[in-house]
């Protein structure tokens, strides 16, 4: 069996033999020299039990991403243009500038838009298929029946974008300026950061499996995704890829016994494609004509644009 650096003994064994012939009467040297294969060790990357990272990238994400010591960083100046693929960012700048240009917007008692907004919205966020189904589907249309408006009233309202106040909905002045076109990058960063960290990506699914805690693994998943989906990638088998082993196994656990939802379904529902909703992601899907199940994944050119990595922390 290979020897694994991350078990303590293993690690023993592989100081001391690099260490077998130093010269044990100077301290100071074998200090310098222990120094030199502790740094070796902490930037080399770990293909297995990291996934890529190196020891010191690993023991950055600590930090939240997008801060000095991450290995994680994001783009703040993309242009509107370079966002344009992505489906979330478009639909909730939309809303965000028909509420700017209508002012304040009277919200029903549980704080959703009301009846006559969001029959307002479905033909601006829904396309010709969707809307037909919603509407043979729903004989009065609320907020929640026409999803893309209702997940991205949620995410905003997470981004501090909008607020409810006095049963009106509208755009807190001091944030009027992230609607211009100028300023498409930081917005689209502050919504992104927002869907991973505050909105509840599971909130979509109606179905009783409970993997919501999968989300909060973007951060450790970006970067094995970066490496392993350059080009078309078959889905089967990527979670085990991408995935901490300690995550990937807690994860198998859980469904086990659920041949219906796989760790594969799992990770595609909570990271695959919310980043191709937000534009990261190009996904290919099965050829029925019954239900098209995500296939392949590989990286789009905006995840290059918006997320980089620092190597040598």
């Amino acid at each position: 069996m290979d020897s694994n650096p991350n078990i303590p003994e293993d690690l023993r064994k592989f100081i001391e033999a690099r260490m077998a012939n130093e010269k044990a009467d100077d301290l100071a040297a074998l200090n310098r020299r222990l120094k030199e294969l502790s740094d070796d060790y902490n930037h080399q990357p770990q293909e297995d039990f990291l996934k890529g990272y190196s020891p010191a990238m690993a023991h950055g994400l600590r930090h939240p991403w997008n801060t000095p010591g991450s290995p994680i960083q994001f783009a703040r100046d993309l242009t509107l243009e370079q966002v344009s693929s992505s489906a979330l960012f478009q639909q909730i700048r939309t809303l965000l500038l028909i509420v700017s240009e209508q002012g304040r917007i009277k919200a029903t008692k549980s704080g959703n838009f009301n009846r006559k907004f969001v029959e307002s919205m479905v033909d601006v966020l829904l396309d010709e298929d969707t809307r037909e189904v919603v509407l043979h589907v729903n004989k009065v249309l609320n907020e929640p029946d026409v999803w893309p408006l209702h997940e991205a009233r949620i995410v905003a309202s997470e981004a501090g974008l909008l607020h409810l106040v006095k049963g009106t909905i509208g755009i807190p002045k001091k944030h009027q300026s992230l609607l211009e076109e100028g300023a498409a990058g930081k917005l689209f960063l502050r919504l992104f950061d927002t869907y991973f960290k505050k909105y509840n990506i599971g909130y979509r699914y109606s179905y009783g499996v409970d993997v919501d805690w999968l989300q909060h693994q973007i951060d450790f998943v970006l970067y094995p995704l970066s490496r392993k989906a350059q080009q078309w990638t078959p889905i089967a088998g990527l979670p085990e890829k991408i995935l901490h082993p300690m995550h990937f196994e807690q994860l198998r656990d859980e469904l086990e016994g659920r041949p219906y939802f796989t760790p594969e379904d799992a990770v595609v529902s909570r990271l695959i494609k919310p980043l191709a909703e937000w534009g990261l992601l190009e996904i290919r899907k099965s050829s029925s004509e019954t239900f098209a199940k995500p296939t392949h994944v590989r990286l789009a050119s905006l995840f290059g644009e918006f997320v980089s990595f620092n190597r040598h922390l």
